[in-house]
C-alpha cells in the first residue's frame, strides 16, 4: 500500500514519458507512467505494476481493496471485485525466520491439474457470493501449487488440521507460504455473537500455534479482516484556515 501511495505521487509529478525499462540509481525499474487520456491515475498505476511483472493476485487487491478477480484483456489489465461478506476474520500463521516462497516456474501444465483448479475457483468464488463457507476447504484446494508448498513447508498440513479442529471454517498456505491463513466467518456487533467470536479466534490461533510448536516451528498470529478499499491517504493535513504555529 505504501509502494502504491508512492507509485501515484511520481504519476502526479510525472512530466516526461520513458519507453522499456531501465535500472535507476536506487536500483528500482522504471517504467513509463504515463496515462492515456482515457485511463485514470488507478488504471495506469495497474498497468505499471502489471508491466514489471508483479502479480495480479497481489497488485489488484492492494489498489482496489477486498477480493478482486485481475483480467488480461485486449485493453489491458482490468479487475472485478467478489463480494467479501462483514464480519470475516482471518487468523494468520506467520513463523519466524521463514521466507516467502515465490510461485510455481512452469510454463506448461497438466490439462487434468488445470481443469481441476479452475474448478476450485469457481467454486471458491460461489462461496464468497453466496456466502456459504461451508465449501471453503473444498474450494482451496489445489492440485498445481499445494505438492510444492507441502515439500517446502511441511508443517502447514498439520496447522491447517488444527485450526479446522478448532472450529474455522477452513484453513490453507497463504500464497505460497509460508504463512498458514484460517478463516472464521461471523463477527457482529452484537454483544453474545460478538464474545463467541473472541472466543473461536483465540481457540483457532491456540491450536494453531500448538501444532507449528510440534514441528519445532516458532511464529506468531495476526487476527485481521478483509480491507473494502485499497491503497489511500487516511488522513491529510489541510492548509486550510489559520497557520498553526506549534506544527
Amino acid at each position: 500500500s505504501v509502494l502504491c501511495a508512492e507509485e501515484l505521487r511520481h504519476l502526479e509529478k510525472s512530466t516526461e514519458k520513458s519507453t522499456g525499462r531501465s535500472n535507476s540509481k536506487e536500483g528500482f525499474d522504471v517504467v513509463d507512467c504515463s496515462a492515456p487520456t482515457n485511463a485514470s491515475g488507478v488504471e495506469t498505476l495497474l498497468e505499471a505494476a502489471i508491466a514489471r511483472g508483479w502479480n495480479p493476485g497481489n497488485v489488484c487487491p492492494a489498489i482496489y481493496g477486498a477480493i478482486q478477480i485481475g483480467i488480461n484483456t485486449s485493453n489491458g489489465m482490468r479487475s472485478h471485485r467478489v463480494p467479501c461478506p462483514h464480519g470475516l476474520v482471518l487468523c494468520l500463521f506467520v513463523p519466524d525466520g521463514q521466507e516467502e516462497e515465490t510461485g510455481l516456474d512452469m510454463e506448461l501444465v497438466d490439462r487434468q491439474k488445470a481443469i481441476f483448479n479452475v474448478g476450485r475457483v469457481a467454486l471458491l468464488i460461489n462461496v464468497f457470493s453466496t456466502q456459504d463457507f461451508s465449501k471453503f476447504q473444498k474450494a482451496s484446494e489445489d492440485s498445481l501449487a499445494l505438492p510444492h508448498i507441502a515439500g517446502k513447508f511441511p508443517y502447514i498440513k498439520g496447522v491447517c488440521q488444527a485450526a479446522l479442529a478448532a472450529g474455522a471454517s477452513g484453513a490453507c498456505a497463504a500464497g505460497y507460504g509460508p504463512s498458514v491463513l484460517a478463516l472464521l466467518p461471523g463477527r457482529t456487533g452484537d454483544a453474545l455473537a460478538q464474545s463467541a467470536s473472541n472466543q473461536l479466534e483465540q481457540d483457532v490461533a491456540k491450536a494453531m500455534l500448538k501444532a507449528a510448536e510440534e514441528k519445532s516451528i516458532s511464529g506468531q498470529i495476526l487476527i485481521a479482516k478483509p480491507c473494502d478499499v485499497g491503497a489511500h491517504v487516511v488522513a491529510q493535513k489541510s492548509a486550510l484556515g489559520p497557520a498553526d504555529e506549534q506544527s
